[in-house]
């Protein structure tokens, strides 16, 4: 047995004999208290894990919490959690809390991926799925829409979870990071780290923005943070980390003798396309398409490295590279009872569109959007053009409360913060973790060379900053080895 297998005996009753001797010792002075207060301390729940784990032991369980804290007496819902105990057998080691990206990604249904984890030798781990997404409940996934069965998908969603009772207002960051530090108080931590990835990053930031006396440490890594505006931004982006892939392999000596004039060649190439689509079992391919494979392939370091090779097999009419990179594969596919039901839960298209249309588009100018896109190369500008019209639109239809103004500005905090970013990541692009920075007084900035979207545990380099910065966060990490990366590409 695990020396910090998550107390499920002992645990509650010592935090609840904790608080009776202390509201023993206040009424003894005279000090009143608040009504039902040991009934709202956040509780862990422990229950059967809900996945098979063939490499990690786990404890796993519930914590239940308000859906909406300005009326906690109204609905609650409850976040499912799994720790994952220290490899080492440390007893009472400390924690670290995975804040899963997204918005409304989960992050419980692929425990067996952290198996082999680098902090997991001194530290448990702690994975749990936001309010809203994976196996908490309720779930704002939406069926509706992945099928697409509907006339109007996004409706039938948004009608049903309201029809469920659900408050689509509540789903947002703020009430996010309140129940990180309910989970936190839940599992017994006086204080944890996090580490956010991808919209996980903007978790991080608004916890540490509100609850900043539980965190010792933070990581952010694939940097979104809060005063960004990814609506309007998100199709330039895109084409520009591209971009900076396909000028690393012409400045590369192997990649550019391999693929030379790659770049003109696949603008060419795509113009093409938008007049003649490539048909590949029973698929057309049309510039826009092609653009999607590239970008979704690009958040996988390890996919980048092929890239040049896939794309210029795709020019020459072999697209079976790029459809694969670019496919990818769902998650949290080994639930023995309903893996179809679990792989959808991958992604909560509900708890997305509540965060996003409440932060992010709000704050946005359509206008400016578009003109945005309207600078992207002429075979991407239509279709990109058109995904800034449908953001709006979405939001228009879920029609949530916009978010407190504060929910766009910079995050202020001195918390030790290691900040990472892929020098190649088509969504999170490095000048936002250099954004994120400027208002972080102890954060370590960290840009990686040839590196997607998350760079933690992908490479030697930011494991071995990684580690050094949670044995010792208020030191500084040597970043020596970032003078040994390059972008890496395969010819053949």
């Amino acid at each position: 047995m695990p020396a910090r297998m998550l107390p499920t005996v002992l645990f509650v009753p010592n935090r609840f004999l904790w608080i009776t001797i202390l509201c023993i010792a206040l009424l003894s002075m005279g000090i009143a208290l608040p009504t039902a207060a040991a009934e709202d301390a956040p509780v862990f729940e422990p229950t059967d894990c809900l996945l098979i784990t063939h490499d990690v032991e786990t404890t796993c369980g519930y914590v239940t919490v308000p859906e909406n804290r300005e009326n906690p007496t109204k609905n609650t819902i409850r976040l499912y959690v799994v720790i994952i105990p220290n490899s080492s057998g440390i007893e009472n080691a400390p924690g670290i809390v995975y804040l899963a990206g997204g918005p409304g990604g989960s992050g419980t249904l692929d425990v067996d991926s952290w198996a082999g984890f680098p902090l997991l030798d001194t530290h448990d781990f702690i994975l749990f799925d936001q309010r809203g997404t994976g196996l908490s409940q309720p779930s704002l996934n939406c069926p509706e829409v992945e099928s697409e069965e509907s006339d109007d998908p996004l409706s039938a969603c948004r009608d049903r979870l309201i029809a469920e009772g659900i408050d689509l207002s509540s789903y947002t960051s703020a009430e996010n990071a309140a129940d990180v530090d309910a989970v936190r108080q839940a599992l017994g931590y006086k204080v944890w780290a996090l580490y956010g990835v991808s919209y996980g990053t903007k978790l991080a930031l608004t916890t540490m923005r509100d609850y900043p006396d539980g965190i010792s440490a933070v990581i952010l890594d694939a940097v979104y943070p809060p005063n960004v505006n990814s609506t309007e931004t998100e199709g330039p982006l895109g084409v520009r980390a591209i971009e900076r892939m396909l000028d690393a392999c012409a400045a590369d000596a192997n990649c550019g003798a391999a693929f030379p004039d790659l770049k003109a060649n696949y603008y060419t190439w795509l113009e093409g396309l938008n007049n003649a689509p490539l048909n590949v079992s029973e698929v057309d391919y049309d510039a826009s398409s092609i653009y999607e494979l590239i970008f979704q392939a690009m958040y996988d370091s390890e996919a980048i490295k092929g890239l040049p090779l896939a794309i210029a097999q795709a020019i020459d009419g072999d697209l079976s590279a790029l459809i694969e990179m670019g496919g990818g594969e769902g998650l949290g596919k080994q639930d023995p009872n309903d893996p179809d039901t679990l792989a959808s839960l991958d992604t909560a298209e509900g708890m997305q569109f509540s965060v996003e249309c409440a932060e992010e588009t709000p704050f946005a100018d359509q206008a400016v959007a578009v003109a945005n896109a309207e600078k992207t190369p002429a075979a991407l500008r239509e279709a990109l053009i058109a995904q800034v019209e449908k953001a709006f639109a979405e939001c228009a239809l879920w029609d949530v409360r916009e978010a407190h103004a504060i929910e766009n500005e910079a995050v202020v905090s001195d918390i030790p913060t290691l900040v990472f970013n892929g020098e190649l990541d088509p969504i999170t692009p490095p000048e936002w973790g250099e954004l994120a920075a400027k208002t972080l007084s102890r954060s370590y900035l960290f840009t990686f060379p040839g590196l997607g979207h998350g760079a933690f545990g992908t490479a030697e380099c930011p494991t071995e900053i990684g580690r050094a910065f949670i044995a010792n966060p208020m030191e500084e990490p040597d970043g020596a080895c970032l003078d040994q990366m390059s972008p890496e590409f395969y010819t053949e």
